[in-house]
């Protein structure tokens, strides 16, 4: 490996500050991945009807099953096609547009990252000319 006039300690923590920064950009992937499917469970459950409650206390309410969940609201399933569509088709470019979002933020904060570790390096070679 080229040391590029840096000393062992300063090549070190140049290493580790890489190293930090590699494993943020995985801890911050991780935390976006969390995040979409947490959104978009939050949707799927805040799109499910509601159960219907007995008015008769002696028998509880039967528990909807997965057909039972996803049966149109309407006769006409056209436009409950339609619907769904149209709800799918925004909820999917509502998260283009942030993983759009989310990957600008990564580019600047890895060009602000580059940006500082050459500044670092050549502050560390300032001494080194005035040295010489």
């Amino acid at each position: 490996m080229r040391r590029y006039g840096l000393g062992g300690s300063s090549l070190t923590q140049l290493e580790s500050a890489a190293e930090l920064s590699s494993s943020l950009q995985a801890q911050h992937a991780a935390a976006l991945k969390s995040k979409v499917l947490e959104l978009l469970v939050v949707s799927s459950q805040s799109q499910l009807p509601s159960p219907i409650k007995s008015t008769s206390p002696e028998s509880p309410a039967p528990a909807p099953t997965c057909t039972s969940a996803f049966v149109p609201p309407t006769n006409d399933p056209r436009s409950f096609i339609h619907e769904e569509c149209e709800q799918l088709t925004s909820a999917r470019d509502e998260w283009v547009t942030k993983i759009k979002a989310a990957e600008a933020n990564l580019v600047i904060t890895a060009a602000r990252f580059d940006a500082g570790l050459a500044d670092l390096a050549v502050l560390q070679q300032k001494p080194q000319m005035l040295r010489a």
